[in-house]
């Protein structure tokens, strides 16, 4: 079967729960394998590590790929045509709404070698790099870093249920992504497949 990479900490996207993987982007490379009648092997890990298991080969494609990232175009990758959005947003313990703007040369977390990244620093954040959004929001409750640049249902998800609601989103939208999924770039059948059953799923 295919094996597929999964971020193990960005609920409600994907996540393990009960030790198997859940969240939106799960269920709907599930629905398009059963449409492709393709089986599959989830391999979970932080995001870092799984891109660099997706180079060598040890897996097939990566799922909830946020497009697109300045990192990847100097990367030998292929992306599939998108199947939902991301929206960044900043969320912060002052809960007060404020602009992006208040927030240049201020601490910012954000998790290691995602989009988020690119986005804090084209907006002159000093950001600071953990391996997942809940360390970043830790740090926020410690009051070490100003505020964490998450995807918006991440932030209020991991928010609710780790945080008792205490971190809120402080901006509307700063930067929004296609969710894709991403494959190596001699991949190219593998891709075709996916995008032809994109088509197929009903969000």
């Amino acid at each position: 079967g295919l094996k597929i990479g999964h971020d193990t900490a960005y609920p409600p996207w994907t996540h393990i729960e009960n030790g198997s993987p859940v969240g939106f982007s799960v269920e709907h490379v599930k629905s398009l394998l059963r449409l492709a009648g393709r089986e599959a092997l989830f391999i979970g890990g932080q995001w870092a590590d799984l891109y660099s298991r997706l180079m060598n080969g040890e897996l097939d494609l990566l799922l909830n790929v946020g497009w697109p990232n300045e990192f990847f175009a100097r990367e030998p990758v292929i992306a599939s045509k998108p199947y939902s959005r991301f929206n960044i947003k900043l969320f912060s313990t002052s809960g007060d709404m404020t602009d992006v703007q208040s927030f240049k040369g201020r601490k910012v977390a954000v998790q290691r070698g995602s989009f988020a990244e690119d986005i804090a620093r084209n907006a002159g954040f000093e950001y600071q790099l953990f391996e997942n959004d809940i360390q970043g929001m830790v740090q926020q409750i410690w009051n070490n870093v100003d505020a964490v640049a998450t995807e918006e249902r991440v932030g209020e998800y991991i928010s609710k249920t780790l945080f008792m609601g205490k971190i809120k989103a402080v901006t509307d939208t700063i930067a929004s992504l296609d969710v894709v999924y991403l494959f190596r770039e001699d991949s190219g059948d593998l891709k075709d497949l996916f995008n032809r059953e994109i088509n197929n799923i009903k969000p």
